[in-house]
């Protein structure tokens, strides 16, 4: 950008993503373990890894098979869809950083709602000692919250590739840092057009799976203690939130993305 030329409301828009991608970053780095997930993993059986990850999975099958309907009852997705070509058309009219900025301010109220509904699932299970029974609940939560993403900033997630694109999001936002940053790298060029999935659904699904049994395996079996199992029940919150944050960086880069070629096809 040449010297004391302007922003646009995109470019203010994209630079405001890319500081908050490295504060996502940021945070992946600093990740290590709380000291009742150390306590706990003196404890933890042998089998309750393998348990986990097929508890994830099964989860996951289910609710790309037959649980997608049962989530859109628990959100109004035509008003969301809406709402969406509302804001678009001003978009478009006005073009200036406050309707652009709208989209990210909604998926933001979007989190909140659903953060709250894994507070109450997570610390009332957690409370009554039920740890892994909760994951078809949490999952579901999980995929509200992306699915209303979606909605928002104007995508499908409907398909094969639509799917895999979700679940690469669950991957990454429960990684550590090393295999966070090589897949945040993959879903950007994807993004971009310059790659393809090479990965099919089910294959996904167990990786997905597997990163969210390791980011949660020390707090599941926390929660399935009554009383303490409060503090496992937290950590539902906490992974839903990081799910959902990253679930709207990617989003809002895409839409950026998408914005920027819409434009440049007009021109």
């Amino acid at each position: 950008m040449a010297l004391g030329k302007r922003m646009t409301p995109w470019e203010r828009e994209w630079k405001k993503l890319n500081q908050s991608e490295a504060r996502f970053l940021a945070g992946k780095e600093k990740e290590t373990l709380g000291i009742l997930e150390k306590t706990a993993e003196k404890y933890i059986p042998a089998k309750l890894s393998g348990t986990l990850d097929a508890a994830f999975q099964k989860a996951f099958e289910l609710t790309f098979t037959k649980g997608s309907p049962l989530i859109e009852k628990t959100y109004d997705k035509r008003k969301r869809d809406i709402a969406y070509q509302v804001r678009s058309f001003e978009e478009e009219l006005k073009k200036d950083r406050k309707s652009l900025k709208a989209f990210r301010k909604q998926a933001g109220g979007i989190r909140t709602v659903n953060l709250a509904l894994s507070a109450a699932e997570g610390v009332g299970l957690g409370f009554l000692g039920i740890g892994l029974p909760d994951i078809p609940i949490f999952t579901g939560l999980i995929f509200k919250t992306l699915y209303e993403t979606a909605v928002n900033y104007g995508f499908s997630y409907d398909g094969e590739t639509e799917q895999i694109f979700l679940l690469k999001i669950v991957e990454a936002a429960a990684a550590k840092d090393g295999a966070f940053q090589e897949l945040d790298g993959e879903l950007n060029l994807w993004m971009e057009g310059k790659t393809a999935f090479s990965v099919s659904r089910g294959e996904q699904m167990k990786r997905a799976a597997k990163a969210l049994s390791d980011e949660l395996l020390y707090m599941k079996f926390i929660q399935g203690i009554p009383v303490v199992g409060v503090a496992g029940g937290i950590s539902d919150v906490r992974c839903l939130k990081t799910v959902a944050a990253y679930g709207d960086l990617k989003y809002q880069r895409r839409f950026l993305l998408e914005k920027k070629r819409d434009r440049r096809d007009a021109e």
